[in-house]
């Protein structure tokens, strides 16, 4: 029940592992969460981000909770002591999260009261269009395409039957050298 102050401790994924017909107990305490918050803003103006869905994740594999930033932008949350991390789940407006958030671990401790996160600077986005072309010069009709930095893709569209592309969402500032079709 997320509304309780604790949260299990799944073990490890390597422990988990049997063999048919095997059987081995898996203790799963409940420790108690450290309550966190912070704020979704964007970064070019300051401006506070409303009806973002973050996701605060901590512990083991999906392990996290989720919430969703009020008319300041702010959020809060529930984790376990440790390594955590957040990633925009739904951004309303013309924003972005870039980079990897996945891999930028902020740690928690247990016994400190309210942990403050660092603020998710959000930027702005552009439309980005082109022309996909075969190698032999001719329009690729009904690909889809997306842009790539990165471990990122942005920018999803579909090409029409003159090869024409338009790929909303991709952040301002980033030029696309590489794109993802298929």
């Amino acid at each position: 029940d997320d509304r309780l102050p604790v949260r299990p401790r799944l073990p490890d994924r390597s422990l988990s592992a049997l063999l048919e017909g095997e059987t081995v107990p898996i203790e799963i305490p409940l420790e108690m969460a450290v309550p966190v918050h912070g704020v979704v803003r964007a970064e070019d103006t300051g401006k506070p981000i409303a009806g973002a869905t973050v996701s605060v994740r901590h512990g083991v594999g999906r392990q996290g909770d989720q919430a969703v930033t009020d008319e300041q932008g702010r959020y809060r949350a529930h984790v376990l002591a440790g390594d955590v991390n957040m990633q925009l789940i739904h951004i309303p407006g013309d924003y972005v999260q870039t980079g990897e958030p996945w891999k930028k671990k902020h740690s928690v401790l247990a016994g400190v009261g309210e942990v403050e996160l660092p603020p998710i600077e959000l930027v702005p986005v552009t439309r980005v269009a082109g022309k996909l072309l075969d190698s032999a010069g001719k329009p690729m009709v009904g690909v889809r395409i997306n842009g790539l930095v990165g471990n990122r893709r942005y920018g999803f569209g579909q090409t029409d039957e003159r090869g024409m592309f338009s790929l909303p969402g991709v952040p301002e500032g980033i030029i696309l050298v590489r794109f993802g079709v298929w």
